[in-house]
């Protein structure tokens, strides 16, 4: 019953908090403890602080992956062409002054961005889902950190419906799954379609879907319009 357990002790000892130590020293030494008091408590609120940032802070990765799985766009606030909240200033000013101590570089309104389906860069649609967003950079990787969020939810069916526009790799998968599902019923419509005859058709409309699909998704600079290629890419006019 008189035996102590290290690892339990240590345990209880994380547990324990630094406001609590620091209120024990003072009782105990207030003249003394006065400075390491002020300090233990300013770190605590600073770990805090820490804490609920990174709660909606998001990796680089982590952006890219939503943005291509529903099509939307991550890019700059002076490119939205949709309606802005207007809580959307307050927010700003509310981050701003509750995080810039935390982030290592100056708050930069040019980092701000909004992340939004693509048509809201182009048209100005009010109901879709837009976030507010602010893009800093903490030791050569970019983050980026939830900031306000307006407008309706987006539709589920949105992921699907874009599934094949995710990449070219999807783009090419997606129109080899097609032509599969075409080819097999024109061979039971032309059974007297030699086999030599059969694999030249088949292989002239595969190719010809695979140039029409891809050129229909390129610019005219030449560049891809997947969305793993526009994610953040300001729209080319």
């Amino acid at each position: 019953m008189f035996s102590v357990n290290l690892k339990k002790e240590l345990e209880a000892a994380a547990a324990y908090s630094v406001s609590a130590v620091a209120e024990h020293l003072l009782v105990d030494d207030p003249e003394a403890s006065v400075w390491f008091v002020n300090t233990c408590l300013l770190q605590e609120r600073q770990i805090k602080k820490q804490k609920q940032f990174l709660k909606q802070t998001y990796s680089e990765e982590q952006v890219r992956a939503i943005c291509i799985k529903y099509r939307l766009r991550c890019l700059p606030v002076n490119l939205f062409r949709g309606v802005m909240d207007a809580q959307v200033p307050a927010k700003k000013v509310s981050f701003e002054s509750e995080y810039k101590e935390i982030l290592e570089e100056k708050i930069d309104p040019r980092n701000y961005r909004i992340v939004a389906p693509s048509e809201l860069f182009s048209v100005a649609y009010g109901n879709l889902d837009p976030l507010l967003l602010y893009r800093f950079t903490h030791q050569g990787n970019i983050y980026y950190k939830f900031v306000h969020q307006w407008g309706g939810d987006l539709n589920r069916w949105r992921a699907l419906a874009n599934y094949p526009l995710r990449s070219m790799n999807y783009l090419s998968m997606c129109t080899f799954l097609v032509w599969l599902a075409v080819i097999f019923p024109l061979c039971l419509i032309l059974p007297g379609l030699s086999m030599s005859s059969a694999i030249f058709v088949s292989i002239f409309l595969l190719t010809g879907s695979l140039l029409c699909v891809h050129s229909f998704f390129t610019n005219r600079h030449g560049q891809s319009q997947t969305s793993d290629r526009i994610w953040d890419s300001q729209p080319v006019i």
